[in-house]
């Protein structure tokens, strides 16, 4: 009786163990891991869009607004997301949408501020040259944030195809 006891108990330690080493992942769970992630990329492009709208008020108080509002919800998806760790072993994913977050962030520290206060100078101040330093500073970001978007995109593809699951738009309002 002890031996089929000790067997028993050896097959169901097994099991779990076996179990336990499975990946333990489901395709549940990153879902979710995604959803983390691209939830603060919605709030950042919000905020950015939100920037963007001001700029064409020339109303300085109004861009300087956004233009904090946009940092600060950078600055918040960037800690959450670094906070996240890795996933089932990787970082990829998670490093790439830090990468897109970290284009963002360079951009609202230095090519925004300059592209308010050009858009803020007098109608009389505004001439060819302020028109195009902010074509050239919104080239400039253009570039940016489409190669870091890219790569996003791919990580991103990568990720769902690994885990199995599709792509859906969702809203995080």
């Amino acid at each position: 009786m002890k031996n089929k006891i000790f067997a028993l108990s050896g097959l169901v330690s097994m099991i779990l163990f076996l179990f336990a080493c499975s990946g333990g992942v489901t395709t549940d769970d990153a879902v979710k891991y995604n959803d983390q992630i691209i939830e603060h990329q919605v709030k950042i492009v919000k905020k950015l869009d939100a920037l963007d709208n001001t700029l064409s008020t020339y109303v300085l108080a109004d861009m300087n607004a956004a233009l904090s509002a946009a940092k600060e919800q950078t600055d918040q998806g960037i800690k959450a997301v670094e906070a996240m760790g890795e996933f089932d072993g990787s970082t990829a994913f998670r490093d790439a949408g830090l990468d897109f977050f970290k284009v963002v962030q360079k951009m609202i520290e230095t090519e925004y501020p300059e592209v308010v206060k050009l858009m803020s100078l007098s109608e009389e101040d505004y001439d060819d040259e302020a028109n195009n330093r902010v074509m050239e500073l919104a080239d400039v970001m253009d570039s940016s944030l489409k190669g870091a978007m890219e790569a996003f995109s791919k990580a991103q593809d990568d990720f769902a195809a690994k885990y199995n699951f599709s792509l859906v738009e969702k809203d995080f309002n």
